[in-house]
């Protein structure tokens, strides 16, 4: 609060030393503008990290949508090491994909800087991505796999978003 106030009164004084006037007159408009200022610094800084003890097999992964293969769209992120520690810096709001240890990962929800754990279903939802997703192409015999359930299928009878559809 402190701050938006002393950046008025600063915008105060050059609009009365360029235009001529109080400073008073023009406190209203730099107290305006003076907020502006401050709440869109705060959108550009309102970023988190991801940070855990070094290990070999690890990876964070924003999710960026839906993927018909492969269930979700994911772009891989590079990190950062600082002393024993591995660190995912600068992540902004949306969904993540973090993996220790080469587990498939759980997911994480950043909003506002806030790091929260999320649901497999709740990101599927969010994304509208398929609930099925082939695994396997067998062009010999005909069949696909379905990476979920495990049904083997024609190839004929996959919905048109590639999923299995049961």
């Amino acid at each position: 609060m402190r701050k938006v106030m002393v950046r008025a009164w600063e915008i105060a004084k050059e609009g009365a030393k360029k235009f001529g006037g109080k400073v008073r007159e023009y406190f209203a408009i730099a107290l305006s503008i003076a907020w502006k200022e401050v709440k869109a610094m705060e959108k550009e800084t309102k970023t988190t990290e991801i940070r855990f003890p070094y290990c070999r097999k690890h990876w964070v992964a924003k999710i960026v949508g839906a993927d018909p293969k492969y269930k979700l769209a994911r772009h891989f992120l590079d990190h950062e090491e600082d002393g024993n520690d591995i660190v995912y810096p600068n992540l902004k709001d949306g969904y993540y994909q973090v993996s220790r240890f080469g587990d498939k990962g759980t997911y994480k929800k950043i909003e506002n800087g806030v790091i929260t754990d999320v649901s497999e279903e709740e990101v599927m939802k969010h994304f509208n991505a398929p609930k099925h997703s082939i695994l396997k192409k067998n062009r010999v015999s005909g069949t696909f796999v379905c990476w979920e359930c495990g049904c083997v299928r024609p190839l004929h009878i996959k919905q048109p978003d590639g999923t299995c559809g049961c």
